[in-house]
């Protein structure tokens, strides 16, 4: 219900999503600027590769959005068990 009609969390969850793509969005533009320029150098970035592979720029998106998000916790639990090694030893 509340989806269907925009309220409450429903509300600020669409704008953090809209406001995620809207700057991976932005990145993904100048990376491709960069690129048809000649300007980026070496071009070994996954965004480089994604954007050369000719990927839509959405599909190029929620890749980038994936490697975000599986980059933070795959950090998080590097560093849990870090910190929990090196309490033990």
């Amino acid at each position: 219900m509340k989806r269907a009609f925009n309220v409450a969390l429903e509300k600020v969850l669409k704008e953090a999503v809209r406001l995620v793509h809207k700057s991976v969005a932005e990145i993904i533009r100048a990376k491709k600027r960069e690129v048809e320029n000649g300007t980026e150098k070496g071009g070994t970035d996954l965004l480089v590769w994604l954007l050369e592979a000719r990927h839509e720029e959405t599909v190029v998106r929620d890749m980038v959005i994936s490697m975000i998000m599986a980059g933070r916790d795959t950090t998080s639990e590097a560093m849990t068990w870090l910190f929990w090694l090196l309490s033990k030893h």
